[in-house]
Formats: structure tokens, sequence, C-alpha cells
């Protein structure tokens, strides 16, 4: 039966399951690769699966072979895992490394996608390295997974799941990120340099069903990354932003820390290594008696080289 001779009834008392050979038919097949999953958002794998610089892992959607990365900046990124070259793949399985090579001829990339090596081309002429990196994808988080969407045009992951996340995230559901958390200042020092945090960079994960929960409360001063020693000559600056996960204990899981913006691999460390020393009121729902429950937290700091 050809997709048009059917018609779907929204009366499920009396609509008809679709045709039994669209299950194996090649050409449906077809249709609903470039139709539905090269136009719509993929869940592709876990931030864990990619928490330092240098780890990735490879994925297929909709028959386009890629490779996710966490690259020396923090950033994530969706590469197509095709070479420019002889069309080989990139990477293999999962792991972690500084680059990314071809099997075939050696063509090396940078996990941001640049290419930087090509054995035996020197000299070639008509050849810029430069216009030759590997083609990327949109990719955004979700909590802690990882969505790629092969279609430039399709809006945002924040846009397309706000049903889905009100139906399977009640345990993260969180008000708007505009509604700071309380708690007091405090600034770190070492050396000639200084981090500016404080309970005001801590903010609700910005997704789930807003206003619906009481989010965590921070007791204490808001613990402070150290400004890395491996930096003072650099005298490098920048904010870090990243989102953790606070138990119904109120108790951070560092593990599930998840990098939106980092100028160095050192800051995003820096910010790792105090999460274990936040501590939390667990966030409620605002029903009366409600159990403590999961939430996301987003800490933002800025680190800053003193003049």
């Amino acid at each position: 039966m050809r997709p048009t001779e059917y018609s779907f009834d929204p009366d499920l008392s009396s609509a008809r399951t679709i045709p039994a050979e669209w299950y194996r038919d090649p050409s449906t097949l077809a249709r609903e690769l470039d139709m539905v999953f090269a136009r719509t958002w993929q869940l592709v794998g876990h931030t864990e699966q990619v928490r330092l610089p240098g780890d990735y892992f490879t994925c297929t959607v909709s028959e386009e072979p890629l490779v996710i990365t966490r690259g020396e900046d923090g950033v994530v990124r969706a590469l197509s895992n095709v070479c420019r070259h002889r069309a080989g793949p990139v990477a293999r399985g999962a792991g972690h490394r500084k680059s990314l090579m071809c099997g075939y001829h050696g063509w090396t990339y940078s996990l941001d996608g640049r290419l930087i090596g090509t054995p035996e081309w020197d000299g070639v002429r008509c050849f810029e390295k430069g216009v030759e990196a590997l083609p990327a994808v949109r990719v955004e988080t979700w909590g802690p997974f990882l969505f790629v969407c092969l279609d430039a045009t399709v809006p945002s992951l924040s846009v397309a799941l706000p049903r889905l996340r009100k139906l399977v995230v009640p345990t993260v559901a969180m008000p708007s990120l505009d509604s700071v958390l309380r708690g007091s200042a405090k600034a770190g020092r070492e050396g000639d340099a200084e981090v500016i945090g404080s309970a005001a960079g801590l903010r609700p994960a910005s997704y789930g069903d807003e206003g619906s929960v009481t989010p965590p409360i921070p007791i204490g001063p808001t613990p402070t990354p150290r400004y890395p020693g491996e930096l003072h000559t650099q005298r490098l600056e920048g904010e870090v932003v990243v989102q953790f996960r606070v138990d119904e204990k109120g108790r951070v899981d560092a593990s599930s820390m998840q990098v939106q913006q980092s100028p160095h691999p050192l800051f995003t460390e820096a910010v790792r290594n105090v999460l274990p020393r936040f501590r939390f009121e667990p966030a409620r729902s605002g029903a009366p008696g409600s159990k403590p429950q999961a939430a996301w937290v987003q800490f933002r700091t800025r680190f800053t080289a003193q003049r």
C-alpha cells in the first residue's frame, strides 16, 4: 500500500494500524530517514561520555556518520565522521585523544574539526587547509542528554521539547533562569589572581516545568574556585558556566557537571574541584509536605587576573 492510500482515523475506536509492509519496505525507511530522522532532534548519548576535553564517541543519525567531541576549549561539538580526503572515518568507537585521524592517508583534525595535518602534501597547489574542516552539525544538551539535529532550520531543542520536558522530567523541574538562588557571596585569592564567584552565580538550570519546584537553596558561603597557578603568567581571564545535579539529599553529583562555557580546561577543572564543597537544602515541589527531589543547578563564576 502506498502512503497516499492509507488514511489515518483519529477516532481510535475505529482506527486501523498502519500497513504491515511499511515495516519492511525500503522506500518507507528512506522516507522516514529523510522526513523524520534527518529533520528532528535525535538523542545520541550522555554528557558523561564526553566529560573531559579529549573525550569522544561516534554515532550515526539518518545514515550520517558523526563523532561527538569535547574540545580543549571545553565545548561539545558534533562533527562529520568522514575525512575530507577519501571519505574514511576519522574516529571509531569511543575514547580519549588529542586529535582525530583518518586511517587511509593520515589526515588529522583537531577536536573542533580543523584540518591540522596532511602528510606528504607539502607544495600542493590550489589547496587550503583552512577550508577543509570537518562539517559540524547542531548539538544541544537536555539535562545530561546529548541531542543532534542535521537540519539547520529546525527550532532549538528547548523549543522542540517543551511538552516532553514536562512529561518526563518532573524530578528536575526548575523555576525560570531569572530566579536567582539565595546565599552569601565569597571571593577567593591565590597569588596575584582573583576568582570572582558568589551565590548570585547559582541559578536553577533552564529547563523543566517552570514554577513547580522550590529550587535547592545553598547552605553557607558559596565555594570559590582557585585561579590555576599555571595560568598566572598568561593572565588569562574569562567566565565559566556549568550546571550540575543536586540529589534529593542536597548533595552535589560532581560527575554530572556539564560545561556550557569555559575559556580554558584548567578553569573547568578548578570549578569541578569545588563542587563537593557545595551544600544545599534539596529541591521540593510546591505541594505542602512534599518530599525532597533532585534538581539541576547552574553555576557561573569569573576568573580574573589582578592588574
